[in-house]
């Protein structure tokens, strides 16, 4: 495929026209001989009133069309760019999406924009389709009404909401030259205009300047800006890119998807002989594709290159991908069989092979982490492509109710991640704006952090539900893979590692640090599961929270703000133990009981392991309510 780069960072260069934004209020759509612009039709601005329209009164009109021609079929051009739901050549993912993808009428997608009035949720529908024999396309969506977080909404007045109407396509000319365009009719109030939306839709470097920008106003936007730069390859939640590995390892990516049907059954094995027998056939198979497809010498030679801080052989977003492709293949080798059964977890020592050790030793080495096992940010953040979808599956045709439920539950992982990026970007400003005495910029961000913290935690709120993650399935299909509970001897003592856990989600530290809470992990867990550049950016907030510098009646906006946010986490941490709870205790007469982040070998029954899980989550939220305490105080 030729055309591999951003479209509408060539097109800008190419040929655009803009019209210059005018007031909805006047009789025609614009004053009276506006060069840049025709007279209104006078019809109202609709899905298919077209350009020209009449905005809502207080609302500015205007649009844009943008154009160019490049070198690619135009099946090159519609495999990038006609997904309604997952449109990655913009250079951003929506964080949810609603309805069956590309049906008119039904296909939504919700992304997060920051504008100049602030920073909204937008929630777009498709309204057409159309699909030509030739393989041109044309689709349609908009963006009607109100629905960003704060109110001071750019679309919304008092007379009625406005929107924006963006038609995308491409016509195939010849052979490998494919016209581009795209054209947007909008109406806002006066400070989003055509240009100025089309750039913050256009996918350039999206984050290069931002980052200066933090990097420049706080030791925290240093802290997350060294985080999206080394770890996230430019992007977070971190850009993973899993098909295109140089080729020294691009066979552990082939090998994993071979195996990967091998692992799930539909009923697991009370039958131990039977499971050693299956577990020892898929363990010898993956050591043999290993050692036939795998040259570790130009294996050893990237990494050895990367280790010295020469990247020109591999990406930052494919050794991402190389990341979580290591990481699930050690997972599925640990277990050899999902759901997972009581003599895989008595083993307790695992002969891992050396191509799967030596690999991990050094990815471990890069990101900063101790562990054997696999963690929220290798099995799960990095498992997204740039489509965004799950690269590396577990469980291949077990049935439609487990596959939804694993896409569904790793989904609220990232999800929360997609959502908490701008979050850090406004604990960056709040902490920048009260250091510099400025108190109003301070209470700004503030209220930004809020609205962005209340919808992250709809995205649990509406997705662990057991119309969306299964209890039935869930403990054996999606969480067994990701445990542990193995180990090996260090220093003359064995060590044995946890595996990933909803407590490794960076989300959640950081606002705890943000609010002047201490860690609710050891030094030593920190260490083991949390990279090196995420235990930065949380000890950086937690040195820099101003939630100790509140001065009484002079910082009251900003201290009911703190309040706010600390409210919000009483709320989920309380919701949080009422929905886990049920999951963890579901019959599993096939294991001992585990988590995928704790393991228990003492011998007490489920009941006594689950008070024990219980009373960690009681502990937490007390140590939450503390926080309100205090704040009061």
């Amino acid at each position: 495929m030729v055309f591999t780069g951003t479209l509408f960072g060539l097109a800008l260069l190419c040929s655009s026209a803009f019209a210059a934004p005018t007031r909805g209020d006047y009789p025609h759509g614009g004053p009276q001989g506006n060069p840049m612009k025709g007279n209104s039709t006078g019809i109202p601005c609709s899905t298919n009133s077209g350009a020209n329209c009449v905005c809502p009164a207080g609302l500015d009109y205007a649009e844009s069309v943008t154009w160019t021609v490049v070198g690619t079929h135009v099946s090159n051009v519609a495999e990038l760019m006609n997904d309604f739901q997952a449109p990655a050549w913009r250079g951003s993912l929506p964080y949810a999406v609603e309805g069956p993808n590309n049906r008119p009428g039904v296909s939504k997608r919700t992304s997060t924009y920051k504008t100049l009035m602030g920073t909204f949720n937008f929630t777009e529908i498709l309204t057409s389709r159309e699909t030509k024999r030739d393989g041109s396309f044309v689709q349609k969506l908009e963006y009607a009404g109100a629905v960003g977080n704060s109110t001071g909404n750019p679309w919304e007045t008092p007379s009625g909401p406005g929107g924006y109407w963006i038609t995308i396509g491409a016509d195939y000319v010849f052979g490998d030259s494919t016209m581009v365009y795209w054209a947007t009719y909008l109406c806002s109030r006066g400070v989003v205009n055509a240009a100025t939306w089309l750039a913050l839709r256009t996918p350039k470097d999206p984050e290069a300047s931002l980052l200066q920008a933090l990097e420049r106003d706080h030791e925290t936007g240093r802290a997350l800006a060294q985080l999206v730069q080394a770890d996230g390859a430019g992007s977070w939640p971190p850009r993973a890119n899993h098909e295109k590995m140089p080729s020294a390892i691009l066979p552990f990516h082939e090998i994993y998807l071979e195996m990967v049907p091998l692992l799930s059954h539909k009923t697991p094995s009370l039958d131990d002989a039977i499971n050693i027998e299956h577990r020892d056939k898929f363990r010898s198979l993956m050591i043999e594709k290993l050692n036939t497809r795998v040259n570790m010498a130009a294996v050893n030679e990237l990494l050895s290159a990367i280790e010295a801080g020469d990247w020109s052989g591999c990406s930052r977003d494919a050794y991402n991908g190389f990341y979580c492709c290591i990481g699930v293949l050690r997972h599925s080798f640990r277990w050899a069989l999902i759901p997972l059964v009581k003599v895989m977890q008595e083993e307790k020592i695992i002969d891992f092979p050396s191509q799967l050790d030596s690999t991990w030793a050094h990815l471990q080495r890069h990101f900063g982490v101790e562990s054997d096992s696999g963690s929220n940010t290798s099995n799960v953040l990095c498992n997204y492509n740039t489509k965004g979808e799950r690269a590396y599956k577990i469980n291949i045709d077990i049935s439609e109710q487990v596959t939804a439920t694993e896409n569904a539950f790793f989904r609220i992982f990232y999800d929360v991640e997609v959502m908490a990026y701008p979050m850090y970007q406004n604990m960056v400003g709040a902490n920048a704006a009260y250091e510099q005495g400025d108190k109003a910029k301070c209470l700004k961000h503030m209220e930004e952090i809020n609205g962005q913290l209340r919808e992250l935690l709809k995205v649990f709120y509406q997705n662990l539900t057991e119309s969306r993650v299964n209890k039935s399935v869930w403990l054996g299909y999606c969480q067994s893979f990701q445990a542990w509970g193995a180990g090996r001897m260090i220093n003359g003592e064995f060590v044995e590692f946890d595996g990933v856990s909803g407590s490794h989600n960076l989300c959640f530290m950081v606002i705890d640090a943000f609010i002047g809470m201490k860690n609710y992990m050891s030094d030593e867990n920190r260490n083991r599961y949390i990279p090196a550049n995420q235990r930065n950016m949380i000890e950086t907030f937690k040195k820099y929270s101003i939630f100790e510098k509140l001065n009484g009646d002079a910082d009251k906006e900003i201290s009911g703000e703190f309040n706010k946010i600390i409210n919000h986490l009483k709320v989920f941490r309380s919701a949080h133990r009422a929905r886990v709870m049920p999951y963890l205790a579901q019959p599993a007469p096939e294991r001992m009981m585990m988590t995928a982040g704790k393991s228990f070998y003492e011998l007490s029954n489920d009941a006594a392991h689950l008070k024990i899980l219980d009373n960690m989550l009681i502990n937490r939220l007390k140590d939450t309510i503390a926080m309100a305490s205090k704040l009061l105080s």
